[in-house]
């Protein structure tokens, strides 16, 4: 009787070891795959960072060249504006020497 209780603990105890070491594989199955997909996350949030400095850098090199831009704009405005202040007093000149002239000759 107590050989029969034995063999009944004996197979129950390698039952739950089996169940155990079965247990014990599929975890490990599980934190490998929690690993893979944590690694492949922030891959993929590396990847979105890379991504947007690209497009921060490629927006601020956008950015400078608008500015340069403006600024060689605003460069030719001011050019064009002492041109016409020179031709305004060109032609105050000439008209104060035309008057001169109609006055010696009237």
């Amino acid at each position: 009787n107590n050989n029969n209780k034995n063999n009944t603990l004996e197979s129950e105890l390698a039952h739950l070891r089996a169940l155990t070491s079965s247990q014990a594989e599929e975890l490990f199955v599980l934190k490998t795959a929690a690993l893979t997909d944590a690694a492949e996350a922030s891959a993929l949030v590396a990847a979105c960072d890379e991504k947007r400095m690209s497009e921060i850098t490629s927006l601020n090199g956008k950015v400078s060249t608008m500015q340069a831009e403006r600024s060689r704009d605003k460069r030719e405005i001011a050019k064009a504006k002492q041109s016409m202040r020179n031709a305004s007093k060109q032609i105050e000149a000439l008209q104060h020497q035309l008057r001169q002239y109609n006055q010696q000759h009237s």
